[in-house]
């Protein structure tokens, strides 16, 4: 992404960048610990009996709601404005691109983020593809 490359007069080129929080070693152990009972629970489970076509097998309901805790006390993306600055560093850490944006944040956006825990007792975003229905959340940088 950050390889120089040209566009032709009225080309259009965009890519999809993603962010996440770094969690310090206790945050991220807790995480996997989760994600790893929830996906060795479900493993089991298609291992023993796997379900028929549109059937899905469960994680068990104290993993679940423990996760849903987790998700719920790290969730920091409320409806609002936002105001960013993303910093390009070289390996020296001196800073060659710096660039200041804002971005909204809608009620609908926070909804639909905080449906996905709807689908954590099938393993969606655990350790299976995100369900149709977890979309991610698109916003608009404006300067």
């Amino acid at each position: 992404m950050l390889a120089p490359f040209d566009l032709e007069s009225g080309s259009v080129w965009a890519h999809t960048i993603c962010f996440n929080e770094v969690w310090d070693r206790s945050t991220q152990r807790k995480y996997k610990f989760l994600h790893a009972k929830i996906r060795d629970t479900i493993t089991e489970k298609n291992k023993n009996n796997i379900p028929e076509a549109g059937k899905f097998h469960l994680a068990d309901e104290s993993d679940v709601a423990t996760l849903e805790q987790f998700f719920k006390s790290q969730f920091k993306w409320e409806d609002g404005e936002y105001d960013i600055q993303i910093l390009v560093k070289d390996k020296n850490e001196k800073i060659i691109l710096s660039n200041a944006s804002r971005f909204t944040l809608f009620e609908s956006d926070t909804s639909d983020l905080k449906a996905w825990v709807e689908d954590y007792k099938y393993g969606n975003s655990i350790f299976l593809p995100a369900s149709p229905k977890q979309v991610g959340i698109w916003v608009d940088l404006a300067k």
